[in-house]
C-alpha cells in the first residue's frame, strides 16, 4: 500500500511561478494592434513552446485570426546594474 503524508509542503522556489511580460504586434484586417501582459510560468514545467501557445490562443480569443508580426516574452524583473568602484 502506498504511504501518503498528511503534512502540506510548501512550493520550492524552483517550483513557485515567475511572472514573464510577453508583448506581441498583430495584423488584422489591414490594421496593426499591440498587445501585452504578463503570464505567470512556473520553471521546469512550462516550456517556451507552451507560454507562447497560451499567448497565441489568448490572442486569438480576443481578435479572431490574425497575422503575428513581432512578439517577445521576457522574465518580468529588471537586474541592478553591476556597481563597480
Amino acid at each position: 500500500m502506498e504511504r501518503t503524508d498528511q503534512t502540506q509542503t510548501q512550493p520550492t522556489p524552483a517550483t513557485q511561478p515567475v511572472p514573464y511580460y510577453w508583448i506581441a504586434t498583430i495584423g488584422i484586417r489591414g490594421q496593426q494592434l499591440t498587445r501585452d501582459a504578463t503570464i505567470d510560468v512556473t520553471p521546469g514545467i512550462h516550456t517556451r513552446m507552451d507560454i507562447t501557445r497560451s499567448v497565441m490562443d489568448f490572442l486569438r480569443e480576443q481578435h479572431g485570426e490574425f497575422v503575428l508580426l513581432a512578439f517577445s516574452l521576457e522574465r518580468n524583473d529588471l537586474s541592478a546594474p553591476a556597481v563597480t568602484a
